[in-house]
């Protein structure tokens, strides 16, 4: 297991506040503070300035922002709902742009601000920060797009490719932005009765509008209340789908250390391999999902599984839970030493269009290459840089994932021998 392995995507220095999400007070005062900075998305894609993540003040999207009171919107436009469990911080989607509360990056010793002080709230040098938020601009009017990217050079950046100039600040950020964005984004109708849904919590939770007080339709759900009104729904928060990735070694067949096992999709850029990986199911431990997946995708029994450290990724909101796992190679499979697909089979479930163990001396070969990974935030620690002479049968040059991923991470872990007690 890694000691406390801080991956790219994580553990942004901002404090979520999660308590304060359902103060209408704390969330207006939060949105207008004159520190306050907003990472800006169209579908999907971040607003680069510079070449570098861009975070605008509020004055740029005040005009977007529709009229006071900006949470805690009551029946009519301007007015403030009266207080109860469906009008804390709710925000409808036809009074403004979508936004999302990200947290406060705290001043140095800042103090927690407790609930029941946040209800007294009077003036934006009560909060000790700054506020950082998400805005969702795919629906805005075209011409005032256009303006946006006017702004600093900027420009709407395919998100893998602008993460890779991100710090590890503005790639914590945009993970959990990225994510929340799109969860409202894809949600704007009650899952239970497909009724207009709207915005709580700073955009952390979704409503029913028939449990509004001024609802004309109090029984949309077969002729009775919509069941998201009572007790504590999945469908009303944002979601988080648990992922295995794996990287299967084995005792090289040859006798000369280990080989690990990795593939690649149809889909993926030519030469591109990869740690295997796959969704939990449900009733499935980390364990049960590393042996099912990798059997299922690669032919491959595994038995012994180790897990190192997970990593939020944001496409659209995962986790991935990185492991090392021991294949089983049967006798047959152990005694070819010159097939790097001895034991695979690719026709179980189809998902990958080739897969094969690849040796320590192959793996560090292509990490030493200037093009052994499709980003590189810095250069090989051993100062290693050469050509890796790894290719496919079709003479395209082996890559593998950068370290900004956990897929990278696990396979040049195991190239520098940090794994050795599995």
């Amino acid at each position: 297991m890694a000691d406390n392995y801080v991956h790219f995507h994580s553990s942004p220095p901002i404090n979520r506040l999660s308590y304060l999400r359902h103060s209408t007070v704390f969330l207006n005062i939060a949105l207008t503070h004159p520190r306050a900075l907003f990472t800006l998305f169209h579908t999907g894609r971040p607003l680069l300035t510079g070449g570098k993540a861009a975070h605008v003040p509020f004055d740029r999207i005040s005009p977007l922002v529709g009229q006071a009171p900006y949470f805690g919107q009551g029946e009519k436009e301007g007015e403030s709902a009266e207080k109860g469990k469906w009008t804390e911080a709710c925000r409808f989607r036809d009074r403004g742009v979508p936004l999302v509360f990200l947290g406060v990056l705290e001043d140095e010793g800042a103090a927690l601000l407790p609930s029941e002080e946040v209800k007294q709230i009077a003036s934006h040098e009560e909060i000790k920060g700054v506020p950082y938020w998400a805005v969702d601009l795919s629906d805005v009017d075209e011409s005032w797009v256009q303006g946006v990217e006017e702004l600093k050079d900027g420009k709407w950046s395919e998100p893998r490719s602008a993460t890779s100039t991100y710090s590890h600040f503005d790639g914590a950020v945009f993970a959990v932005a990225r994510s929340v964005v799109d969860w409202n984004a894809r949600n704007g109708f009650c899952p239970a009765c497909g009724g207009e849904g709207f915005s709580l919590w700073g955009g952390w939770k979704l409503g029913c509008s028939s449990n509004l007080p001024w609802a004309k339709n109090k029984n949309p759900y077969k002729g009775g209340p919509c069941p998201s009104g009572k007790g504590l729904h999945n469908f009303a928060h944002p979601r988080t789908d648990g992922v295995i990735i794996v990287a299967v070694v084995r005792e090289s067949p040859t006798g000369e250390g280990e080989d690990i096992l990795l593939g690649r999709q149809k889909s993926w850029p030519k030469g591109m391999y990869s740690t295997l990986a796959g969704f939990l199911e449900p009733g499935e431990s980390v364990e049960d999902a590393v042996r099912r997946e990798i059997l299922e995708e690669s032919g491959i029994v595994v038995g012994y599984v180790r897990y190192h450290s997970s990593q939020p990724w944001p496409y659209p909101a995962n986790l991935m839970m990185g492991c090392y796992a021991r294949a089983e190679v049967p006798t047959s499979a152990a005694s070819d030493t010159q097939n790097p697909r001895a034991g695979i089979r690719l026709d179980l479930d189809n998902e990958l269009e080739d897969a094969r163990w690849f040796t320590r001396a192959e793996i560090r070969s292509i990490l030493g290459d200037p093009d052994g990974t499709i980003i590189r935030q810095a250069p090989p620690a051993n100062g290693a840089v050469s050509e890796s002479t790894v290719r496919t049968e079709e003479g395209m040059k082996v890559r593998v994932p950068p370290r900004t991923a956990i897929a990278g991470v696990l396979i040049s872990e195991w190239a520098a021998g940090n794994m050795a007690n599995m």
